[in-house]
């Protein structure tokens, strides 16, 4: 515990009033509550000059309230601010309260959770990652390819209505493409994305052979070709 704190819970009440006063003013110039003096100042000087000038000499005569009116805004704007945060540690505490008391339940859904999640015993799962880094590199190489050739934002609709859609739907991204007639399932297996779903689910499940292999090498053919694509199409228009 510093010295502040132990000053303020169990040194004398003067001197913890004094450190919490200070505490206060410090906290007042962070960022978080500096953007709320403009608006709160704006709103106090709305509210001293809110008074219309006096009509009659009854008017004149007649105490003005300015200074209990800014005394009542100023307890406002605090008792809104604490009833925030007064809502907020309250939540705080009554959460880690129902933490503590229902732990043993939770360890044992942990448990459930921690059990449910080793039945994956592919040895290849880590490999998941990696593998998604490099088809997204082999797709954002074939988009960089494609937008090198198109010239306005309306020349997407056709690439993306004639082949990401279709790609989308029917590479066995949701069902298997076997559902389909053979002519479709050939022209799916040659889109990227269906060796790209092949190769995960190949390194997730850890049923490794041949045809991942081959979906492996087709996803860094395809980037590498596109890449190629992209670069010679770049300099071409840069140099004209």
């Amino acid at each position: 515990m510093d010295p502040s704190t132990s000053l303020a819970v169990s040194g004398p009440l003067l001197a913890a009033v004094a450190v919490a006063v200070l505490a206060g003013a410090v906290s007042f110039a962070s960022p978080c509550v500096v953007p709320l003096v403009p608006g709160y100042l704006a709103y106090l000087a709305g509210l001293v000059g809110a008074d219309a000038p006096p009509a009659t000499a009854d008017e004149a005569r007649r105490p003005r309230s300015g200074r209990w009116r800014v005394a009542g805004a100023a307890a406002l704007f605090v008792a809104g601010f604490t009833a925030v945060f007064g809502a907020i540690l309250v939540g705080v505490v009554w959460l880690a309260d129902a933490l503590v008391r229902n732990e043993q339940v939770l360890q044992r859904v942990g448990g459930v959770v921690m059990i449910g999640m080793g039945l994956v015993i592919s040895p290849f799962l880590f490999l998941v990652i990696p593998a998604s880094i490099l088809i997204g590199a082999a797709f954002s190489a074939a988009c960089l390819a494609t937008t090198a050739y198109l010239r306005t934002v309306q020349d997407f609709d056709l690439p993306m209505g004639l082949v990401v859609m279709p790609m989308f739907l029917f590479s066995g991204t949701f069902f298997p493409i076997s559902l389909y007639p053979q002519p479709i399932q050939l022209a799916m297996e040659l889109t990227p994305l269906f060796h790209a779903v092949g190769l995960l689910r190949g390194l997730a499940t850890g049923l490794m052979g041949w045809h991942e292999l081959w979906d492996l090498a087709y996803i860094v053919a395809f980037g590498a070709i596109a890449m190629w694509i992209a670069l010679n199409r770049l300099e071409q228009r840069l140099i004209k």
